[in-house]
């Protein structure tokens, strides 16, 4: 991206930020940039919420404001219930949204939460590239069984390298040109 075009983009999130942060004023919530929402503490109110939501599925903000704006919902413990967010990430169509919510999903999972991080993974209707972001709490909380979940992900186009990299421990992303899945590992055929 030359300079020109770095300046441009940075100018759009600017605008779109300010629009949120204004809009957010209004309702009683000063934060000091959109990538904070996530940290309002103890919960968004019901208002505040209704803003976030309304604002993350308008085109005219820039995606990466959206995608805060998304993200932000994991704050929103009091107004948006668990069953309401993974709705919310199911029905998206827009990729920018759908790794923010998978994002406010991922941070507000907890062990309760174990059976659908999977469904979310494993469901093929349901699966969404954004869906990696699951991995890391199926292996937490799954034990055994989230590690044998991950080995049968190793293959997949989607989960490979995410699965595989936290099979082994390797640290890179994304994975490097020449890489390939290890032999013991290939499939046969």
């Amino acid at each position: 991206m030359d300079v020109d075009a770095w300046n441009r983009v940075r100018a759009e999130r600017a605008v779109s930020s300010q629009i949120v942060l204004a809009r957010l004023h209004d309702v009683g919530l000063d934060i000091a940039g959109v990538e904070r929402l996530s940290d309002v503490r103890p919960s968004l109110s019901p208002t505040a919420t209704q803003v976030v939501l309304e604002l993350m599925h308008d085109q005219t903000i820039e995606r990466f404001t959206r995608q805060f704006l998304a993200r932000g919902l994991e704050a929103a413990t009091k107004t948006v219930s668990w069953d309401e967010l993974v709705e919310l990430y199911l029905r998206t169509s827009d990729p920018d949204l759908e790794e923010g919510l998978a994002a406010a999903i991922d941070k507000r999972a907890g062990k309760k939460n174990y059976t659908a991080l999977v469904e979310l993974v494993t469901d093929r209707a349901a699966a969404k590239t954004a869906s990696q972001f699951f991995l890391a709490k199926i292996r937490r909380f799954g034990g055994e069984d989230g590690r044998k979940l991950l080995e049968s992900l190793v293959f997949d186009q989607h989960f490979g390298w995410t699965a595989y990299h936290m099979l082994t421990g390797r640290e890179s992303w994304p994975p490097p040109a020449d890489w390939s899945y290890p032999k013991s590992r290939r499939p046969k055929g």
